[in-house]
């Protein structure tokens, strides 16, 4: 089984580890790792790219480069 979830991209080299994706994410599909201190998806499936935790990110951290849009057939 292939995993086609598409997820934000989380930059560690820039990550402060400040937590506010965590906090913001609505989901609860990011969490901080308790022991490195750093981010990452606890519930990968949760996540709807909502890009709440890209807009709280105070250094640019986590990018959502795919953007999703709806439109109609024609």
């Amino acid at each position: 089984m292939t995993n086609t979830h598409v997820l934000p991209v989380i930059e560690l080299s820039l990550c402060i580890r400040c937590g506010a994706c965590a906090a913001a994410c609505p989901e609860h599909a990011l969490a901080m790792d308790i022991e490195s201190d750093t981010p990452f998806f606890a519930k990968p499936e949760a996540c709807t790219y909502c890009t709440e935790c890209e807009a709280v990110c105070p250094q640019n951290a986590i990018q959502c480069p795919l953007t999703i849009s709806w439109g109609t057939e024609e």
